[in-house]
């Protein structure tokens, strides 16, 4: 295979992983969203900075302790990928859409991300 098309594959592989942690948090299907991220990635969600794992943990206990998700929407959109030698950095941009039902009515949170 040539460099260009190794280079093409790494970035079609790195895009249906985003996409598959889109589905995981759709889904809220933690042990997907955990096998999308390595055990020393890390997270930066403003509220929460430090083990992308970690982040995971807070994540399903507020949804097993905090108000009902009706739904949950993610969308991955542009995705940048940049050859550092044998490396691909990717920046990635995301909006999230989440419904929640709280004892005086529903609230939706629109969130984006890179």
């Amino acid at each position: 295979m040539t460099p260009a098309l190794q280079h093409y594959a790494a970035k079609m592989e790195i895009h249906d992983l985003l996409h598959l942690r889109a589905r995981g948090a759709d889904r809220f299907d933690v042990p997907l969203m955990r096998a999308c991220h390595p055990l020393d990635a890390t997270d930066n969600h403003g509220t929460y900075q430090g083990p992308m794992h970690g982040f995971l943990d807070k994540l399903d206990e507020a949804m097993r302790s905090g108000p009902p998700c009706r739904s949950k929407m993610h969308l991955v959109g542009n995705a940048l990928f940049d050859r550092r030698g044998e490396d691909i950095f990717v920046e990635s941009y995301h909006v999230a859409h989440e419904t929640f039902e709280l004892h005086d009515g529903v609230v939706d949170y629109r969130i984006g991300g890179r």
